[in-house]
């Protein structure tokens, strides 16, 4: 993504959230993905680190999956 798309993500907006994500180095935290792969700050910049906990689904802790997928639960029509 180039730097002047960045410029029109609004911060506060879902993907906002995910890309502007800036974390101190926890406990957990990894220069390698081992279990969470969520990184933390720019991907394109340097250094980065990623999460580290224990993986949920799909590569993501319970919380960044969360964060990352969003599950819509599914409408049946019903005739009338």
């Amino acid at each position: 993504m180039s730097s002047n798309k960045r410029a029109e993500i609004k911060p506060n907006s879902k993907l906002g959230r995910i890309i502007f994500n800036d974390q101190p180095w926890g406990p957990d935290s990894r220069s390698t993905p081992t279990q969470c792969e969520y990184v933390y700050g720019d991907p394109l910049a340097d250094p980065t680190h990623y999460c580290g906990k224990p993986i949920h689904a799909r590569r993501y802790c319970e919380e960044h999956y969360h964060m990352c997928y969003t599950v819509r639960a599914k409408r049946r029509l019903v005739a009338v």
